[in-house]
């Protein structure tokens, strides 16, 4: 907002500075599904189900950080529990999320061409339909449809830097 919109002369120097000098926090990779099943059920009355390896959150940071896709911690939400209407009757709108680096892998190698960033994307997909599969069985089969939003992707549509979903 500062940089691209307000203009840095509306500011103090000092002001700045900090700001300049701050990281961005984490993004999100989400895989977003519609599947051809009700998976209500295994929600057990709520809508989002959090999945991480270890109750030590340094470390659930960690693996998040190194992009650890077989140990970062993962939520899994059913919009079709909050709204019987998001997905047709008998189908169920799903998330799947994972704090992930927007650097990780050379920026989801953007800068090796868009094959190599859509194969990285799938690579994430698939790692995280694989442990969602756990809670929900047979996910695999019964996608219909499937979109992988990236931090840069978030950074696309929001202008956050590095994607962040929390800021700084």
């Amino acid at each position: 907002t500062i940089f691209s919109l307000a203009g840095r002369e509306h500011f103090p120097a000092g002001y700045l500075r900090r700001l300049e000098s701050m990281q961005a926090g984490l993004s999100v990779a989400v895989v977003y599904l519609g599947v051809n099943r009700d998976y209500r059920a295994c929600f057990n009355s709520t809508h989002e189900i959090s999945r991480n390896e270890t109750f030590d959150q340094h470390e659930n940071f960690r693996y998040a950080h190194e992009g650890n896709l077989q140990k970062a911690g993962f939520s899994l939400c059913n919009y079709s529990v909050l709204d019987a209407g998001a997905a047709p009757a008998g189908k169920n709108a799903l998330a799947i999320t994972l704090l992930l680096p927007y650097d990780w892998r050379n920026r989801w190698s953007w800068d090796s061409g868009h094959d190599s960033y859509e194969a990285c994307k799938n690579e994430v997909a698939l790692a995280l339909i694989q442990r969602a599969e756990e809670m929900l069985p047979g996910l695999r089969q019964h996608i219909e449809v499937m979109e992988v939003g990236t931090p840069l992707t978030m950074e696309s549509f929001t202008m956050n830097p590095a994607g962040t979903i929390y800021g700084w």
